[in-house]
């Protein structure tokens, strides 16, 4: 789950693998699935970092 420092926006990362080489994490914003990924979710802040910026406030999807 990322949450907007100010609580404005908040993202929810849903990971469902039913095989280990097929491994999508879908992502959920505003009550809806914003994108997937074929990558499991984040689980450090580093990680978050690197691959999202400052995703829900902006970038991503698209």
């Amino acid at each position: 789950m990322m949450i907007a420092a100010d609580g404005s926006v908040a993202a929810v990362c849903y990971g469902q693998f039913a095989d280990k080489n097929a491994q999508e994490a879908a992502w959920y914003a505003e009550g809806e699935k914003t994108f997937s990924l074929v990558m499991m979710c984040p689980s450090e802040a580093s990680e978050i970092e690197v691959s999202f910026g400052d995703w829900p406030i902006g970038s991503i999807p698209g």
